[in-house]
């Protein structure tokens, strides 16, 4: 099987149920939005090329809100118009998937080039506070299981979840023997009408954070969807109790969020002084630059994380904790991910290696730059 990131990316959503989705149209992720839409009679979707971002991402809550399972795709300038939509998918605790695909910015940036400037972006996107995943996924393979992983979650919690790739990843080929679509299975988190107990509270202040689910329209259940301080019934409030236990219920979903996959994976030596960690598209050049230093009988060993949020902390802390020397490997020139990292498990890692010229890594760029500040 010959396949890209955009196909796997795709073909990852299908398989997890998508019934709605919508774009306007913005490299590099418009190769997902066309491939599904080519698609779409055959599988019962809904595909709507909207009139710009704000429209898009309003439309994928309408839907997601009636029970279709929706995403949008865009790239970094699209994303910063749907601010405000996933401000209300986190207020009104609808289910929605974004697929942002980075290119370097500011602005129109590189358009046809890769980046991963986005980080910071979409872990703060969205006035006021709110859950949400972020998945970064390496390679096709793993962009497919996460893309099917992530329609379930953003049903399962009801929160945004972001699929964050980038132009090296979806526009890059490679060949797989086969994916498999039962490793992880599309599954619906939405209630049944028979089994609700009345009345039924669209906002239940429950102890895993998560209400049930139900949607418009469906037989016997009426309720309100409100972007306002809300009641359980889902009626404005401006009680200071109500509020509070609203913003607490939103956040107990985080001890559910921990648990789900994906944690962070090593490769390499087992007890490496030197780790290498990548995130999202860097996996290949980071994975063949620890082949090679390996044949080299270097003491190396890689950490590659695709769940970015909620932050696997314990685990990271597990795996690099004891480690002389630790290198961040990202496509941008701040080095969010390595700023993540230390914030979160407050472990001190060495000079990040940096790329932000609109190129992917590969392992010699890598190794050349390992080899300076050794000097």
């Amino acid at each position: 099987m010959l396949i890209n990131g955009a196909e796997a990316i795709s073909i990852g959503m299908i398989a997890g149920g998508i019934r709605f989705i919508s774009a306007y149209p913005m490299s590099p992720s418009t190769g997902i939005f066309t491939y599904i839409t080519g698609k779409a009679r055959k599988f019962g979707i809904v595909s709507e090329q909207a009139e710009d971002e704000i429209a898009a991402c309003n439309m994928a809550l309408g839907a997601g809100a009636a029970g279709a399972r929706a995403a949008v795709t865009t790239s970094g300038g699209g994303l910063s118009l749907m601010c405000e939509g996933i401000s209300l998918a986190g207020a009104a605790e609808i289910p929605i998937v974004i697929a942002n695909m980075q290119r370097p910015g500011p602005a129109t940036g590189f358009p046809t080039r890769t980046a991963q400037e986005d980080l910071d972006l979409v872990l703060n996107i969205g006035h006021g506070e709110f859950p949400r995943f972020i998945f970064a996924p390496g390679t096709a393979e793993e962009a497919f299981y996460t893309s099917i992983h992530a329609m379930n979650l953003a049903e399962k919690y009801q929160v945004p979840v972001f699929i964050l790739g980038d132009q090296h990843l979806v526009d890059s080929s490679i060949t797989l023997d086969k994916l498999n679509p039962n490793k992880v299975k599309c599954k619906s988190y939405m209630v049944k009408s028979g089994n609700l107990k009345k009345p039924y509270l669209r906002y239940k202040n429950t102890k895993s954070g998560v209400s049930p689910l139900a949607y418009y329209g469906q037989d016997k259940i009426t309720f309100i969807v409100d972007s306002h301080v809300h009641t359980e019934d889902g009626h404005i409030s401006e009680d200071s109790d109500v509020a509070n236990k609203l913003a607490e219920k939103r956040f107990r979903k985080l001890d559910g969020m921990k648990k789900e996959l994906y944690g962070p994976q090593y490769y390499g030596l087992q007890n490496a002084e030197t780790v290498l960690v990548s995130w999202g598209s860097t996996y290949g050049a980071v994975r063949e630059t620890i082949d090679s230093l390996l044949e080299k009988k270097k003491s190396v060993a890689m950490v590659h994380y695709n769940k970015i949020w909620p932050f696997p902390v314990e685990e990271s802390i597990k795996l690099l904790k004891s480690r002389k020397d630790i290198r961040v490997v990202e496509n941008n020139y701040q080095a969010q991910f390595n700023r993540l990292l230390r914030r979160e498990t407050k472990i001190d890692t060495g000079e990040p290696v940096l790329r932000y010229d609109g190129r992917p890594f590969d392992a010699q760029f890598i190794i050349e730059k390992l080899k300076k500040r050794q000097k």
